[in-house]
């Protein structure tokens, strides 16, 4: 339809002339035009009735089939009206007021909404044109006759008319400039001006009332009715606007209708990219502009940091709702200016699957789905569809096909996961290093501020190379589908995205920034509050420009003391770490039920509680010490199994004692981010004859006994240690005490134990629960042996005359015949004892006391086997003292070559 406007301009509208020169060829071709024939009113507004009936029918049909109800007494659908029913239409009266009235009539049944002046607009603004369509000065117009005004409401009428007449070509210039302008909107603004300045004339009073369409553009109007229309078919209300028809729908009404229900039954699983790309087109330019501006200038005054965090989260979310699958490869650019390696910047662009060999397939997988699991694929299938990350591919015989499964997530949503197993065999693998919650810890500082930044779909925003897609791919209701970017599951996926990160960190490294990842969590730290902003604002800018999206809810944009991330909560106040209360529960509650279960639990099950409980290392103090027996069962299971991780199998007594500790303990426990520095050290060192330790320039040491010495040198190390924390320790608590050894021990007590052997894990945890029991800490730390001279001369220095000792059994026969029970022995070793209680001549790991002349005797019952150095001393202490006591001496000696018995 043309505007109201369009006419009023030509009758007497002069604010919209040029400023420029009007095309005098123009004006000459457009004078030298016939004079139109004098309009008729009555079949303009015939016409109009017409054509606004069509598409009060089209509406009622529209309504009919949202209803599911027949339209009685209509003709079919998509049916012409004939000349004869137009004449019918106008046929209710010989009179102008008459042919207005019917038209009123139809038009109140046609419209849903109506607006005064709502005639649909159609008026091209450009005053250059339409001065040039003019071709004439604002005086000329102003003294043109009011007949000119009937033309061009003629000129309406017929366009507005099903069976349209023309008249003889214009100049071509005209042509295309009414072309060029056929269609577009006039401005809202220029409009009203043009409504107030210029009234109506008074014999087209048909025009006042006539609204044909609400003042909207079409668009607007079809979006109207896609609440009324079948789901099917509301794909045509968003069809765009067609400036060269008349229709709402376009020509192509039935054709359109057609199309939209065939596509109605992929729409659900298919993106829309229009939508999507203008979207990422608007956040891309002006918000990531303007939000980039934003935080550029918070960076110069972080004191309207929190203030500003709301805008920030809303833009977030935007961009999680529009996130597309690949997306750095769009923001290549960015990529070149903080890294030049060609394995990255390819790796951007799509990433290239390293395999050993082409992989080739011979069985399709099985894979069974429980019945509840099957709404959720779906579901999630769906939306890896929308963003991209899937398609639907046609079969080829180099492909890969994998099995799915679901894993649940802490929200309580699902993640889906290729099955790469089989394909895994093939890629190649390369070893590499990965930032853990262990290197986090080594970070963080007294009183520090820390902030986390999660990406939401990290490996989703890498592609992978369209030639490798093949490889990814899995079945889905008999269809195939395959990843775009990296998927779940891919053994060289962490790799990759570690490798693609490193140019982000390194680049914040070098402006003075704490940052460390881990896959898709960054640890942001700064020792105060505004350096951490500052941090988080550098980091939040460098990865939105590199195309990663950033997670509104998971990431911490306000610095904080207390923090949680990786599943821990660090405090830098208290300098401790320890489980989300969460994860601690639930840790508890696994343990508990694999603990007290009724039958054999699958060595799945116990894989997957060790593998809990294993990940809760760093905030359990002496969780390493209680979990190698569980993993010792579940090993041996395995290999019964032969492999068979869906076997049962049974707990071990040490198993569900260990699961107990967990039960006990995961809740209150913690671990020190850092210990104070040692406050002893001892030194210590073994060989296969004996032992040796020096503390304070005290050494000590002795032989093994017999079963001792028959066991492994890394066992006969352990107990070194042991044996020297024994000796010089046991008097100490709530200390630090540092072991130095030269061998492999070192390992094994740090790490609180070992798998690999049952004695020395055993040593293990014997040395540390001793620990725990005196509140002491041990860090054992390796010395080379040439600096450890004195522990090792003790283990090799034989001093078998010290070690002789009298036949138990002989000595037990004989005491008992002298009615004579001892409570300790006076000079005595480790070795030599006679009885649980004894003195050393030297620091000894179990002797009660060192030197026995330095005690009183005069109220023990003691036994003595003296040296023979010392049986005169010995003797005189006894004359001084009295007590009752026991004295066996060697015979065959110069002075007291006897047994003497003193009472």
């Amino acid at each position: 339809t043309l505007d109201y406007i369009s006419f009023m301009d030509q009758e007497g509208s002069h604010g919209l002339a040029s400023t420029e020169a009007p095309d005098q060829a123009i004006t000459e071709a457009s004078r030298k035009q016939p004079e139109a024939p004098k309009p008729d009113i009555q079949e303009a507004l015939a016409n109009i009735d017409t054509t606004m009936g069509k598409m009060a029918d089209l509406f009622e049909i529209l309504i009919a089939e949202k209803a599911n109800k027949p339209l009685q007494g209509e003709r079919p659908t998509g049916k012409k009206r004939t000349a004869a029913e137009r004449e019918d239409d106008t046929a209710g009266g010989d009179e102008s007021e008459s042919e207005t009235s019917s038209f009123r009539s139809r038009g109140k049944r046609q419209r849903r909404e109506q607006s005064p002046d709502a005639i649909s607009i159609h008026a091209g603004e450009s005053e250059d044109d339409l001065a040039q369509l003019l071709g004439s000065s604002e005086k000329e117009r102003e003294n043109e006759p009011d007949t000119e005004a009937e033309h061009l409401l003629n000129d309406l009428a017929k366009g507005l008319s099903d069976d349209e007449s023309t008249g003889p070509n214009i100049s071509q210039k005209l042509a295309d400039i009414a072309l060029k302008r056929w269609g577009k909107q006039l401005n809202p603004e220029k409009l009203k001006s043009i409504l107030e300045k210029y009234t109506r004339p008074e014999n087209c009073p048909a025009l006042q009332t006539t609204n044909m369409l609400v003042e909207t553009p079409n668009r607007d109007n079809s979006q109207l009715l896609a609440s009324l229309v079948d789901t099917e078919y509301s794909a045509i209300c968003s069809l765009e606007d067609q400036p060269n028809s008349k229709l709402l729908f376009g020509n192509d009404l039935a054709k359109n209708l057609k199309d939209a229900k065939e596509a109605s039954s992929l729409s659900s699983s298919m993106k829309r990219p229009t939508q999507e790309q203008s979207k990422e087109k608007t956040l891309e330019g002006g918000t990531r502009e303007e939000v980039t501006e934003l935080l550029k200038q918070i960076r110069n005054s972080v004191s309207e940091f929190e203030k500003y965090i709301p805008v920030i989260l809303t833009y977030l979310q935007n961009l999680c709702t529009s996130f597309k699958a690949g997306r750095v490869a769009e923001h290549f650019t960015a990529w070149t200016k903080i890294t030049q390696d060609s394995e990255i910047l390819s790796n951007i662009t799509g990433v290239v699957i390293e395999c050993t060999e082409t992989p080739v397939q011979l069985n399709l997988p099985g894979q069974k789905f429980h019945p509840h699991e099957y709404q959720i694929l779906d579901a999630e299938i769906s939306k890896l569809v929308g963003k991209g990350v899937v398609n639907k591919v046609q079969p080829e015989t180099t492909q890969f096909i994998s099995s799915i499964f679901l894993r649940p997530k802490p929200d309580g949503s699902h993640r889906l996961i290729l099955n790469l197993k089989k394909f895994n065999e093939t890629v190649v693998y390369h070893h590499f290093k990965m930032d853990s919650i262990y290197d986090i810890t080594k970070l963080v500082t007294k009183d520090c501020f820390m902030a986390s930044l999660d990406l939401k779909d990290a490996y989703y925003s890498i592609p992978i190379k369209a030639s490798d897609r093949k490889y990814l791919r899995f079945i889905w209701k008999k269809e195939i589908y395959q990843f775009t970017c990296l998927p779940n599951g891919l053994s060289c996926a962490p790799r990759v995205f570690t490798k693609i990160l490193k140019p982000a960190l390194a680049t914040l490294h070098s402006m003075g920034h704490i940052s460390v990842a881990h896959i898709d969590d960054c640890y942001l730290q700064g020792q105060t509050y505004d350096k951490c902003v500052v941090n988080v604002l550098d980091t939040f800018m460098l990865l939105d420009n590199l195309g990663f999206v950033i997670h509104p809810i998971k990431s911490i944009l306000k610095p904080s003391q207390q923090i949680i991330t990786l599943g821990f909560l660090i405090n830098s106040l208290t300098m401790t770490i320890r489980l989300t209360s969460d994860k601690a529960i639930d840790l508890k509650k696994a343990c508990k039920a694999l603990r007290t279960a009724s039958k054999p639990q699958t060595i799945r099950e116990v894989a997957r509680i060790i593998g809990k409980i294993v990940a809760s290392f760093p905030g359990v103090m002496y969780g390493p010490l209680y979990y190698r027996e569980l993993d010792k069962d579940k090993t041996q299971a395995l290999k019964e199994a032969k492999g068979d991780f869906d076997a049962t199998m049974a707990l071990s007594q040490g198993a569900k004692t260990e699961l107990h500790w967990w039960e006990c303990h995961v809740e209150n426990s913690f671990q020190k981010l850092t210990h104070e520095e040692p406050q002893h050290k001892i030194t210590t060192d073994a060989s296969l004859s004996g032992w040796g330790a020096e503390y304070q320039d005290i050494s000590t040491g002795g032989m093994w006994i017999k079963s001792e010495a028959t066991n492994h040198i890394n066992y006969l190390e352990m107990l070194a240690i042991f044996l020297g924390l024994q000796t010089f320790a046991k008097n100490l608590n709530n200390t630090h005490i540092r072991m130095c050894d030269n061998t492999t021990a070192v390992n094994v007590i740090n790490h609180m134990g070992t798998s690999h052997s049952d004695i020395c894990n055993n040593m293990a945890k014997q040395i540390w629960e001793w620990c725990i029991d005196k509140n002491i800490w041990l860090t054992v730390a390796h010395i080379p042996g040439k600096q450890n001279l004195v522990a090792d001369y003790e283990s090799r220095r034989h001093q078998r005359e010290s070690e002789w000792m009298l036949n138990k059994a002989l000595l037990s026969d004989t005491l008992i015949k002298l009615n004579f029970s001892p409570e300790i022995d006076l000079f005595a070793t480790r070795v030599n004892k006679q009885f649980p209680k004894y003195v050393a001549y030297r620091p000894d790991p179990n002797a009660c006391a060192i030197d026995a002349f330095t005690l009183s005797w005069a109220n023990l019952k003691f036994y003595a086997f003296p040296p023979f150095s010392v049986i005169g001393a010995m003797l005189a202490k006894i004359q001084k003292e009295g007590g009752q006591e026991y004295v066996c001496c060697r015979t065959g000696q110069p002075r007291a070559g006897m047994q003497k018995r003193f009472t």
